[in-house]
């Protein structure tokens, strides 16, 4: 029975290779593969480095699906699809949950992981602000507390950037581009009142929590037509996936803890797609130890088993795509290839 893995984990490979570089985590099967595999074929680096925006790319890239014409990756619409949310031909966009910390003049964007809301609380906020957008046509839902879906009464003509391209960082520079842009604008700052009057704000501000004082819009557009599939089976709990694989009429499952457990449920023979979620401590390589520690736990439980069940024939093939670089394929004859030079991890971000 032939089974050919293709693994996606966001930001196994590193940061870019730089002056003072971390020391490197203990991961000689990861090393080995880097070392040994080909190149996959057809594959080029993706051009954004952020992790998240990373994984959508690669992800809508292996469906087949395009970014619509000067407009975003179709993030919203397919997110939702994998959220439960209800296939229509709407035009959505996300309108996350985010603090937006004052410093000096700078507005630093803080991701919803960092507000910790439960699903009532957002809920709770999103029904308030609906009782004033939805009057001229707009539609929110939250179908998780961290991401929160908006539906404008007509398709705008927007450009957005990926909440990862701006998570840390200064809003200024990545607020919403297009001949629209202007009412989007706006209307944030609208909506930005409305939470700062916000009851549930309150509440959660009077328990020491910080507040939603703003949203973030990214990843506009319709829900794709289709989406090309050659998978057996799609693992993973990531939703962009999971909307994805139910597009394209996938088998979808959740991807289980270990490789161990994952080689005795996959019986198929085909092409399994693994989709790993961003660990949001390991998102901006700030904390390198937490990113050493992310990497060594995929060793040991995921790639140190796949590799060696690659070796007696219970694998046929091995796809990483490790990071923002390209990604690697590799069989068992590639294993043999013993006087390859293996290369620091973040190497693997830029060639």
């Amino acid at each position: 029975m032939e089974r050919h893995l293709t693994l996606i984990v966001p930001g196994l490979s590193g940061p870019p290779p730089s002056p003072g570089q971390a020391p490197a985590p203990r991961a000689p099967a990861l090393h080995r593969l880097l070392a040994r595999a080909d190149r996959a074929a057809g594959d080029r680096p993706l051009s954004d480095g952020a992790v998240r925006w990373y994984l959508e790319s690669r992800l809508c890239a292996l469906f087949g699906v395009p970014p619509a014409a000067g407009g975003d990756l179709p993030v919203a619409a397919t997110t939702r699809l994998g959220d439960g949310g209800a296939s229509d031909d709407g035009w959505w966009i996300r309108a996350d949950p985010v603090y937006l910390h004052p410093q000096g003049t700078r507005l630093v964007l803080a991701g919803s992981e960092f507000l910790r809301l439960t699903l009532e609380e957002a809920q709770g906020l999103v029904t308030e602000l609906a009782a004033v957008i939805a009057v001229d046509g707009w539609r929110l839902e939250a179908l998780h507390p961290h991401r929160w879906y908006l539906r404008p009464p007509a398709p705008p003509r927007l450009h957005t950037c990926s909440i990862a391209e701006v998570r840390g960082r200064d809003i200024g520079e990545f607020l919403p581009l297009g001949e629209d842009a202007g009412h989007w604008r706006r209307l944030l700052t609208e909506i930005q009142l409305l939470l700062h009057a916000s009851p549930v704000n309150a509440g959660r501000e009077q328990r020491g929590h910080p507040p939603v004082n703003s949203l973030w819009f990214w990843g506009g557009g319709p829900l794709p037509r289709s989406a090309a599939s050659v998978w057996s089976g799609v693992w993973s709990g990531e939703p962009l996936a999971l909307g994805l694989a139910r597009l394209a009429r996938a088998d979808a499952r959740i991807l289980p803890g270990t490789a161990d457990q994952w080689l005795g449920e996959a019986t198929a023979a085909g092409a399994h797609l693994l989709v790993f979620e961003p660990d949001p401590a390991v998102a901006g390589y700030d904390d390198v130890s937490a990113w050493q520690r992310s990497v060594e736990f995929f060793e040991e439980q995921w790639l140190s088993p796949l590799v060696a069940a690659l070796r007696v024939g219970g694998i046929t093939s091995i796809t990483l795509f490790p990071g923002s670089g390209t990604g690697r394929h590799l069989t068992r004859a590639h294993m043999r290839r013993w006087w390859r030079r293996q290369r620091p991890l973040n190497f693997y971000s830029t060639d």
